[in-house]
This record gives structure tokens, sequence and C-alpha cells, in this order.
């Protein structure tokens, strides 16, 4: 599915109200909330969605593109079919008789404790579904779930989902034992270490044989490998440009200050986005003058601004009363 079709589903699967909540959709199983990141997830892959030119000197966010890719997560979240943060916090519902507490391994893990309907995860989330449903037995008042795996969602008009590759390994073109390392490699991926490391909890291996459902599940396990793998949104030249001027990362840092503004209405998605583009050209032109020295101060009022929300956000969680 492409994302507006999760986003379409997750508004048909949420239900009930307060403690008995059932959000229908998150971006992670922990903690709830929407970021920055997960729009530029959502819509981000389209090359139409650039943050600054090429040049890295004028910025170009205040556009309908990124108004769109920012305003239906925003809604979701303003919807309650994203769960919030405080709304995904461990409640002392574990606590005994006695008044203590018992651990539990999977306490505020949204998707296991059956408040998020869908949710995307690692490819390690499947061990915890098997682990769980084979120990739930064990734990008091808890139930088995019936799971299973979809292909992570596709950007609108795109094919790429999320597959990464990792653990790559290559050569130093002035290598002094070009003929050792290249042997190394081979043994990396050769079939016996495939095998090995088949076993891994957090990977899967390249060789298609090898990749099966663990422990006798029944799952779609094809949906990890049956897309295009991802292969990052920086071509050759924004690269170089990042390598020249690390101060660059400052101008999506502030973008993430201004989403929450945004997502938690302190502003409208047109007044954040004009803001991210008045204050970002700003911090182009300084980074073009010193790409590489501190410039941490030009965004230390938002900085603050977003440490208050997350002490309001805890204190809400606590059951305090937070003034607006």
């Amino acid at each position: 599915m492409t994302w507006n079709e999760v986003f379409a589903l997750a508004q048909s699967l949420k239900s009930g109200k307060d403690k008995d909540a059932v959000y229908g959709f998150s971006f992670n199983t922990y903690g709830g909330g929407v970021s920055f990141y997960d729009a530029q997830n959502a819509y981000g892959g389209s090359s139409k969605m650039r943050i600054f030119d090429a040049a890295g000197e004028k910025m170009t966010v205040h556009t309908k593109a990124w108004a769109d890719a920012w305003s239906k997560p925003i809604q979701l979240y303003k919807d309650k079919v994203i769960p919030r943060q405080e709304d995904m916090q461990p409640t002392a519902s574990m606590a005994s008789g006695d008044g203590s507490f018992a651990y539990n391994l999977y306490q505020g893990n949204g998707f296991i404790g059956g408040k998020i309907a869908m949710t995307v995860g690692s490819y390690y989330m499947v061990n915890d579904l098997i682990n769980y449903n084979n120990n739930v037995s064990k734990m008091k008042d808890a139930k088995a779930l019936d799971w299973d795996v979809v292909t992570a969602p596709q950007v609108e008009g795109g094919d790429v989902s999320g597959l990464y590759l990792s653990n790559l390994a290559s050569i130093n073109a002035k290598s002094a034992n070009p003929d050792d390392a290249w042997a190394f490699i081979k043994h990396l991926n050769s079939e016996d270490v495939a095998k090995f490391k088949a076993r891994s909890q957090g990977e899967l291996s390249v060789r298609q044989k090898f990749i099966k459902p663990k422990d006798g599940a029944n799952y779609h396990i094809e949906a990890f490998t049956n897309v295009k793998a991802y292969s990052g949104d920086l071509n050759e030249a924004d690269q170089q440009l990042y390598l020249e001027r690390p101060n660059l990362n400052l101008v999506s840092e502030l973008g993430g200050y201004l989403f929450q503004e945004a997502a938690d209405g302190k502003k409208t998605i047109d007044e954040a986005l004009a803001e991210w583009d008045r204050k970002g050209n700003e911090l182009l032109q300084k980074i073009k003058q010193n790409p590489k020295g501190d410039l941490s101060a030009e965004l230390q009022e938002y900085r603050d601004a977003a440490q208050s929300g997350m002490k309001n956000i805890l204190r809400a969680a606590a059951g305090e009363a937070v003034a607006e």
C-alpha cells in the first residue's frame, strides 16, 4: 500500500476512547507521537521534496508539496488516530495486591498491548512477537496475538520501500593487501557464513534459501524482501555538499522543531513552514560562511521550547495539570 492508503485504513481501525482506546497506526511501537522524520519517511522519498536547493543557498520548503506532506500525519495525530506520547506511557496496572510490581518485558509496547492496530517495525520485531506468543501463558491477563507482516508503505508514485542493506564490505583502493582483503570478503559472503548468520535475531540473509519464518511461525516473510532496497535520499552532489558543510544538519533540526510546533497546534502548518523557510535561509548563509564551526546557538530558543514541551508531556502522563 501507499502511505495515503495506510493512513486511510488507520482511520477506520481507530476505536474506543480514553483507557479503552485503540489507535489505528503508530510510526513506532513505543512512545507514540509523530515527528518531522516520520513525515519525511512517508512523503520525502520524492525528489521534489528538497529542503534547500542544490547549491545549499536557498530554502525550498514553503510549498504545497511540503504542506501536504505534513498535513496528513499531523491531522491523524490531532484526531488521535496516531497516539500521543502520553497515551502510550506505561501505567501502574502491573501492581499486585500487595503493592509490589512485576517486571513486564513488553510494558509500553502499544502493538503487543493491543493499543495500536498497525505499526512500523524492524525485522527484529518478529522475534518479540514470536517470543511473546510462546510465553503468553506465563503472563497474567495476557492474550496471544494474531499478527502478520506486510511490506512497508511506499511513497506515492514510487516503488521503493523500507528495505535497508547493512554491513557491506569494501576494499580500500590503497590497500597493502588487496588479495587477502578479497579472500576475506569472499568468506564473509560464502554460503557457510550465510547459513550461520541465518540464525540472526535482527537481520535477514541476502541468500534467499536461508530466508524462512522463525521457529515454525506462519507469517509473510517475503514482505521483507519483495521490494526494492532504499538507497538513500541524497545523490552524490548532495552528499559532497553535506561533507563540506556538516552544519547543514542544523537546517533539518530546525524543521523538526517547527514540525512539532505545528503538530502541537502552536503554529499552523503554513506558519511553521514559512518560519522554516525564513530562518532556514538565514542559517544557510551563516553555514556558507562557517560550514563546520559552532553554530548551535542559532537554534537554542527552539531547543529550549522543545525541552519545555517534553516536560509537559511527562507531567501529563503522570496525571499532573499542565498550563498551556
